[in-house]
């Protein structure tokens, strides 16, 4: 019986490249294929402007769960891009940080990088930001909006990843969060 329950435990833990990820940790995490701030970009900022300055009057007043619903709606309706759940919530993490003028940063490759099938992991920022860790031995290559940060999951198992633009910054701790609040 006590084999069963180590085994039992053994099982709730994924191992991937030689690291250990509790279950109810890599249930959180996924790809996101529609990355907030390019989409943004690409369908809304021309009605709200590039940093959200065009937004309806009462934009600023919505609380989370009417900015959602506002968000989901847009994003089916004129952007057309089928999202999941999980893009909603990033999309909608994204114009909060339009918001209230705080940079934004979210991993888009999460689950394929902790599983060995990306390399480099892969950082959507704000326009205009900067991406920094506060590990030295990590490679950062930046190309538009996109970072990749080429580092082993076996030496860091979790990363604070900070973005600055002008004189604010937000973090996120990854693999625990996505992306900034």
């Amino acid at each position: 019986m006590k084999r069963l329950s180590l085994l039992f435990i053994l099982i709730n833990f994924l191992i991937v490249n030689g690291n250990f990820y509790p279950q109810s940790r890599l249930n959180k995490i996924r790809d996101i294929s529609i990355a907030p701030v390019s989409a943004f970009h690409d369908y809304c900022a021309r009605c709200h402007g590039e940093e959200g300055s065009t937004y309806g009057k009462n934009f600023a007043h919505l609380r989370e769960d009417s900015l959602k619903e506002v968000v989901e709606d847009m994003m089916f309706g004129p952007a057309e891009l089928m999202p999941d759940s999980l893009e909603i919530e990033a999309m909608t993490a994204y114009n909060n940080s339009l918001k209230n003028t705080k940079p934004f940063a979210v991993v888009l490759n999460a689950a394929s990088f902790i599983a060995g099938k990306e390399k480099n992991l892969k950082v959507e920022i704000s326009p205009e930001s900067t991406l920094k860790t506060a590990e030295d031995n990590i490679k950062i290559s930046k190309n538009n909006n996109i970072c990749e940060l080429t580092y082993s999951p076996a030496k860091i198992k979790e990363l604070v990843i900070t973005v600055k633009k002008n004189k604010t910054s937000s973090s996120l701790k990854f693999p625990d969060e996505m992306w900034t609040k």
